[in-house]
């Protein structure tokens, strides 16, 4: 098992969280929010309990060893799982934003009018989208199968209607409202970042996925995976 890196690096998540407990067998669900230089995780138990959390930069082998100590966890991402093969390339009836975005994107605005905020680009991938798919390879080397997720869907799934923004002190509260109200326990979330609970979001998909209550918006034609939630346990 990896050596679990200093706590010194887990900063302010870990201290509204609680004493950062070591990752054992009862783990249910992780979800993680990515960022071009930092990620943030959550982590929650059987009775969707927060239970513990860390950010940590995606550059330096923390997340490679984290992930390694996660077993045997159910995993959400926030981002991309790799660059756009383009399967609506050729649908006219579309923006031209999104003929060259990957299939998932696409059908989550067709079947739930969400549409995302970016679309993947068919070509390399930079920035946070990068550190994306390098956490889900990450992920995938350490024995888990990751689940592609946005924080944005999950919210607006679970509270039945569109949210103010995540930077507003409204839309952090209706947040932080959805999360409880779909049986999210934890210390202070009011105060935690958006990052934290979209993080928080994804790993209420990935706990219904072990439980069997995820629901999945595919594309046949190019194999990809937005997951949301189901009815709150």
């Amino acid at each position: 098992m990896a050596t679990r890196p200093a706590m010194e690096r887990d900063n302010w998540l870990s201290l509204w969280l609680g004493t950062g407990q070591a990752y054992g067998a009862g783990m249910l669900a992780v979800g993680i929010d990515v960022g071009a230089d930092r990620i943030h995780a959550v982590m929650l138990d059987e009775s969707l309990t927060v239970v513990d959390g860390w950010v940590a930069s995606p550059f330096d082998g923390e997340a490679a060893a984290r992930l390694a100590d996660l077993k045997p966890t159910s995993i959400a991402i926030d981002g991309p799982d790799g660059s756009s093969a383009a399967p609506y390339r050729d649908d006219f009836s579309l923006a031209p934003k999104w003929r060259t975005a990957r299939g998932c994107e696409v059908e989550l605005g067709l079947q739930r009018r969400i549409w995302v905020s970016f679309a993947t680009p068919s070509g390399p991938l930079t920035g946070w989208m990068a550190v994306s798919a390098n956490l889900f390879d990450l992920a995938r080397s350490a024995g888990h199968t990751p689940l592609e997720v946005y924080p944005h869907a999950v919210f607006q799934t679970l509270a039945g209607r569109r949210l103010p923004k995540k930077t507003t002190a409204a839309g952090i509260d209706a947040r932080v409202a959805a999360l409880e109200g779909a049986g999210v326990s934890g210390r202070h979330l009011g105060l935690w970042s958006h990052d934290a609970l979209d993080a928080a979001a994804a790993a209420v998909v990935a706990a219904h996925h072990r439980l069997g209550l995820a629901v999945a918006v595919s594309c046949p034609v190019d194999n990809t995976t937005i997951w949301l939630p189901g009815q709150p346990v």
